[in-house]
């Protein structure tokens, strides 16, 4: 007499949790948080030093692929900002804390940051 009760409370237990999954798994998806969050984060004060259609340089010490990468999605970032590969009188590098560091020894540094994994420095060549 009691199996059809502990039937029901099992499918209902079941459903439930299915409808629990699917939605906190919504909730987690639309917080989840990647590199460019993270790059945008870090250059949010390069954005606010260069005006809107300024052109700078680019480049880090990272490898091609890697490189390639952190140019697109910094050029994304710093948009209306045009990024081109390479020096510049203007330029941002970014470079990797566990790699060699280029030199800067030609530019001013204007400002200078970074996160756990990357730094930045945005520098204008001196005269």
């Amino acid at each position: 007499m009691m199996k059809p009760f502990y039937i029901f409370l099992a499918a209902l237990t079941l459903i439930l949790s299915v409808i629990v999954f699917i939605k906190y798994r919504k909730v987690t998806l639309a917080k989840s948080y990647n590199e460019v969050d993270s790059l945008e984060i870090m250059l949010q004060d390069v954005k606010s030093h260069l005006a809107p259609k300024s052109t700078i340089g680019f480049q880090t010490n990272t490898a091609q692929e890697r490189d390639i990468d952190l140019y697109f999605k910094s050029a994304f970032i710093l948009a209306p900002a045009v990024v081109k590969p390479g020096p510049g009188d203007t330029l941002l590098i970014i470079q990797d804390r566990h790699l060699p560091a280029l030199s800067t020894d030609k530019y001013i540094h204007l400002k200078n940051g970074g996160n756990t994994k990357l730094t930045y420095s945005l520098l204008r060549i001196k005269n």
